[in-house]
């Protein structure tokens, strides 16, 4: 057989050009494509998105925890420092009950921000222990350690709050 023969490139000519089926099956091929891209594009929009929520969310919850550690320890802070002044000679404006009621309240501070704080983990058992074992301000020295203590540990996890929300990432 020749193929190059001028009727069989005609009739192969005449057959692309004139055949109803291959354009049929070129349309079919380019929906099949368009639709296999929209699969994969749907799938991963929908898998970024989850993600992209759930980063979101945790960190939401990660900077409202920050928020409510860092009000219940300057209450607990300041609590304590008010019940070491009154107790100073020429200050006792809380006395009785009102004395009776800032244990209370430090008390309930005290196991609220015992139970924000991880106790596998440091610096979280050092702040465990510093809170658990002040039952006022008398020990200044301890005081500013845990008010410095918290500080830097509230920062740290603020910067690893930022660092999660730019890479998109959670770290443990």
């Amino acid at each position: 057989m020749n193929l190059s023969s001028p009727t069989l490139i005609e009739e192969v000519k005449s057959f692309l050009h004139d055949s109803p089926y291959i354009t049929a099956v070129g349309m079919f091929l380019v929906f099949l494509t368009a639709l296999i891209n929209l699969g994969f594009t749907l799938f991963y929009a929908w898998r970024n998105t989850k993600r992209t929520n759930f980063i979101n969310t945790v960190t939401a919850s990660r900077i409202e925890w920050i928020q409510s550690l860092r009000e219940k320890m300057s209450s607990f802070i300041a609590t304590a420092i008010a019940l070491n002044y009154a107790k100073e000679p020429g200050h006792s404006t809380v006395v009785g009950k009102d004395a009776e009621q800032m244990r209370v309240e430090m008390d309930t501070l005290r196991y609220s921000i015992f139970l924000h704080l991880n106790p596998d983990k440091q610096p979280d058992k050092e702040i465990q222990a510093l809170v658990l074992s002040l039952y006022d301000a008398s020990d200044k020295e301890r005081i500013d350690h845990l008010a410095k203590i918290t500080q830097r540990y509230i920062k740290n996890e603020w910067e690893r709050v930022k660092d999660e929300a730019e890479s998109g990432r959670l770290k443990s």
